[in-house]
């Protein structure tokens, strides 16, 4: 799925490639203080560079020349800030967001999930492509289509044309920009990881429902829904008196959003560890009319969360389905085991393998002959001749229908030639309707 053209200006300055490879999802490490500059942030325009840390060259170069233009900058990238408080922050105190497109940038959770946050929050977006080769699809590519300004590093124009036109975008979306909340300052911001004091649970289970006070209720009608299914669920309410967390030794991590899960510090620590570990992590937001501002907004920006406030809303029919039914077939789905790239590689080698033996099989030889093609000069020369089409009053388009529901979906038959070679074709039209 590609990105279509938007309407916003684009700019072009070079730059130079990189190759450091980084698994895309690298663990967080220690948050590095040179990333802050030394500006005070009173009266001044506050930009956040998110990138990914195979392209830190760039962004340490785009920092000192924002810098340069008496702009307070922070850079952010997968490992820097560490705490989901700190990084939350840092996305808040910012009035400009600007994101250094990569490969690995779409690829690292961590990374998009803080672009994510930035839409949410409505920060003004500078989009900057440093692989001219890589086109952004998905939810990258849309809010960078999206952007106020779009920029492509290369060959074409100077880097100090790149760093005029954020200049000049972020100064006149500050001077237009609303009041924003209290943030606290970035001096003051602590980034201490406290997962070394988390209290570890000791037991082990397939999907962990983990909640507070104000989410008991919703907590246990997920879990009656669950015990049908699943024989391993448990239910840890992390504000009973010495309260332990079992994130690690589950297989999909399901919160029970409230304010006081948001307010609880050890709720807070709980997340960081699942992020950690990679677990799945399905959210459940159990008050009405209420939806996180702090840290806990960074967990659900860009991932599908549920609203489940009561029995009512719990089994209310959506039609052909409700929302208990979606969310126990969400944490089906992330149950299964998810193979890993040498896994899947195998898996289709022997798909591929199996096709060729059915091919050799319809043959009389292997490799096949391979075809005479003798060109007659005679022929060759000969114009070539277009029959156009009688008008008739028949349709002059393909018609193709499928119908598909909420919980049983199928693909569409691939459309394929006489060959048996799929089709590949623009369409002009596509009609969608709900019965």
């Amino acid at each position: 799925m590609g990105c279509g053209a938007s309407n916003n200006d684009v700019a072009t300055s070079p730059t130079h490639a990189f190759s450091l490879a980084t698994s895309p999802n690298t663990k967080m490490t220690n948050v590095n203080n040179s990333h802050v500059t030394n500006i005070p942030t009173t009266n001044t325009t506050k930009i956040l560079i998110a990138s990914h840390t195979t392209q830190q060259t760039i962004s340490e170069r785009l920092r000192q020349g924002l810098v340069d233009q008496d702009l307070s900058c922070y850079l952010l990238n997968e490992n820097t800030p560490q705490s989901l408080s700190a990084r939350a922050n840092v996305i808040q105190w910012c009035d400009v967001f600007i994101v250094i497109i990569s490969r690995l940038y779409q690829r690292t959770p961590f990374c998009m999930e803080v672009l994510n946050y930035a839409k949410d929050l409505h920060k003004p977006i500078i989009s900057i492509l440093a692989e001219t080769t890589f086109r952004p699809y998905g939810a990258l590519g849309a809010i960078s289509a999206s952007a106020i300004r779009s920029i492509v590093l290369n060959n074409d124009t100077s880097f100090i044309h790149a760093v005029s036109e954020i200049t000049n975008s972020a100064r006149n979306m500050v001077a237009n920009k609303k009041n924003a909340g209290k943030v606290m300052d970035l001096s003051e911001m602590n980034d201490n990881h406290t997962i070394s004091t988390f209290p570890q649970g000791s037991s082990t289970c397939t999907v962990l429902i983990c909640t507070t006070d104000d989410g008991n209720v919703v907590g246990q009608l997920v879990y009656e829904s669950l015990t049908s299914t699943q024989s391993s669920v448990i239910v840890e309410n992390l504000l009973k008196p010495n309260a332990t967390c079992s994130v690690a030794k589950c297989t999909v991590f399901v919160p029970i959003l409230t304010p006081q899960l948001e307010q609880t510090s050890l709720c807070r620590v709980a997340f960081e560890q699942a992020r950690l570990l990679s677990k799945p992590i399905i959210p459940v937001i159990a008050i009405k009319k209420w939806r996180p501002e702090g840290w806990l907004g960074l967990i659900i920006a860009g991932r599908v969360f549920f609203r489940i406030f009561d029995q009512e809303t719990a089994y209310k029919p959506f039609y052909d389905s409700n929302c208990i039914t979606d969310l126990r077939v969400a944490i089906e789905t992330a149950c299964q085991p998810v193979p890993s790239e040498t896994e899947r590689e195998k898996i289709e080698k022997n798909a591929l393998q199996k096709e060729l033996e059915e091919c050799k099989s319809k043959l009389s030889r292997w490799p096949p002959k391979r075809k005479s093609r003798v060109i007659d000069s005679m022929k060759a020369r000969q114009p070539v001749r277009i029959q156009l089409q009688e008008p008739h009053a028949d349709s002059y388009f393909d018609h193709t229908h499928h119908s598909i529901t909420r919980m049983t979906f199928k693909a569409p038959p691939s459309i394929v030639d006489q060959y048996g070679l799929p089709k590949r074709r623009p369409l002009d039209c596509m009609i969608r309707y709900i019965k």
